[in-house]
């Protein structure tokens, strides 16, 4: 345990911290047109794609 303490302590004082990072303001409206997206059925996949910016294989 003793181990596992100096590490952790030894990687915050290089500023690296675990877990999964943040969701920044910018992956929050992406993730809420996507939903919006998703949800309406006035544009088609490709519309949809086109706008996130992302392929049609990533839909599926």
């Amino acid at each position: 345990m003793e181990c596992i303490l100096a590490g952790m302590a030894a990687a915050r004082a290089l500023d690296r911290v675990g877990g999964q990072p943040r969701i920044d303001q910018k992956i929050k409206r992406i993730i809420s047109l996507a939903a919006t997206l998703y949800s309406s059925e006035k544009y088609t996949t490709n519309q949809k794609c086109e706008q996130l910016h992302i392929g049609s294989k990533a839909t599926h």
